[in-house]
């Protein structure tokens, strides 16, 4: 089972950012963890060095940042005090960096934090938090991401939805998913798009007699099961039973056994992000998917895939990088 015991949630005082609190708030609480808040200043190296050409009588270091700091240690025990409750709330930290988002990314690795999470791009925002440093974060942090995008619904997290290609860096993040699952309770589905040129997939359904969506089905339960028993991180053991529509996932923990629905949904579509995102918002209440996958003909998660479907979605998208696969 996962550990969610220290969250961090970069901050850029958005109405965005107000989002990412709160929801911080309650997935945080159902694991008993912390929440930390961090504000990265940027810091302008060149407008610094041309300040110090020009000869002007004022210096970045002493006059400027200094007041940029205080201005954000206040505004971030306001946060921390407003929207996080008592028992999650945390530590609160200032840094000037010049880049955000590697500044982020280092404090979540250097700190062993267990998740970042982030608000995803608004709707006309242009915040430093927000669109690119966001989906930079997404593609370079091995920590887990969760983009929680604004107006995000309050209600329980039962739905997760799995995006996946059928290839086994899709599937990688199943282990992380199943755990999610059995900490919060609800449904497992597996998504798949059928793209008109076909993929890896797809062109294994010519082998099968079966009806052509079946026949996916099977491959991608094959798969998912085939990864499940042979992945290094899966503990207890985990495995996809039943038929068609009756799908169940269990996982066997000694003598116990606990089951929870699971689905798989195969789609036809031109464009493998823009049908995750229409699905997931009428039919999830969580996106977990691989944040890279293969490229050419059978490309659906590549890692711009991942940053394009958490840029649209109205509901949360968690990305994760598992260590153990080497795909750069």
């Amino acid at each position: 089972m996962i550990t969610i015991s220290k969250v961090l949630v970069p901050t850029d005082f958005s109405k965005g950012s107000e989002f990412a609190y709160r929801y911080a708030n309650d997935l945080t609480k159902k694991f008993g963890g912390k929440v930390d808040l961090l504000h990265v200043i940027p810091a302008f190296r060149y407008l610094t060095e041309s300040i110090k050409q020009l000869g002007l009588p004022f210096d970045m270091d002493k006059h400027v940042y200094p007041a940029m700091q205080k201005d954000s240690i206040a505004k971030l025990k306001e946060s921390s005090t407003e929207f996080l409750i008592e028992s999650v709330r945390g530590t609160t930290e200032t840094i000037i960096d010049r880049k955000v988002d590697e500044a982020i990314i280092e404090r979540a690795v250097e700190l062993d934090y267990d998740l970042i999470l982030i608000g995803a791009q608004g709707a006309n925002e242009n915040k430093l938090i927000h669109g690119s440093v966001t989906e930079r974060v997404i593609r370079f942090s091995t920590v887990p991401v969760l983009s929680v995008p604004p107006s995000i619904p309050n209600h329980p997290i039962r739905k997760l939805l799995i995006p996946t290609d059928g290839s086994e860096v899709s599937m990688a993040c199943l282990p992380y998913a199943v755990s999610m699952l059995d900490s919060l309770g609800g449904e497992l589905t597996l998504f798949h798009v059928l793209e008109m040129y076909g993929n890896e997939t797809e062109n294994q359904v010519l082998t099968k007699s079966k009806n052509e969506l079946e026949a996916v089905t099977d491959i991608l339960i094959e798969k998912a099961n085939f990864y499940l028993n042979n992945a290094s991180d899966v503990k207890p053991k985990v495995e996809i039973v039943g038929s068609l529509n009756n799908y169940s996932i269990e996982i066997h923990d000694g003598d116990t056994v606990r089951k929870y629905p699971f689905a798989v949904k195969v789609v036809r579509g031109v464009s493998s992000h823009f049908e995750i995102v229409d699905y997931a918002n009428d039919h999830s209440d969580m996106i977990i998917m691989t944040t890279h996958g293969r490229s050419g003909f059978s490309h659906i998660l590549l890692g711009s895939t991942a940053e394009t479907v958490a840029r649209h979605s109205a509901v949360p998208v968690l990305t994760y990088k598992p260590k153990h696969l080497d795909y750069y």
